[in-house]
């Protein structure tokens, strides 16, 4: 059992992601902080996060309460910013 990055309780892991080199480092780039080694999802949450609708929403949110805790400048343009990147990449359309 590990903690959820999305609802924080103690499951069994159904998905876990580590991000490439290049991912970690627009991460770096964007929030000045460094990502998590790996992030780890429970069945429920990953259900959530891999809907093309509710996905991005959710994920925007969740960096957004991320990068404020962190004391991020600018975190809700940021998490749109992702957001809209997100939503690009699932339907696979540039950003007006």
């Amino acid at each position: 059992m590990s903690q959820c990055c999305v609802c924080e309780r103690d499951r069994d892991i159904f998905k876990e992601i580590v991000l490439t080199d290049k991912e970690a480092a627009e991460v770096r780039q964007l929030t000045g902080k460094d990502p998590l080694d790996k992030y780890i999802y429970c069945k429920a949450c990953w259900n959530l996060a891999v809907d093309k609708v509710q996905g991005p929403q959710l994920m925007k949110g969740l960096l957004q309460l991320q990068f404020q805790r962190n004391g991020v400048r600018n975190s809700e343009a940021l998490a749109e910013r992702i957001r809209q990147r997100l939503v690009q990449k699932a339907s696979n359309k540039p950003i007006s």
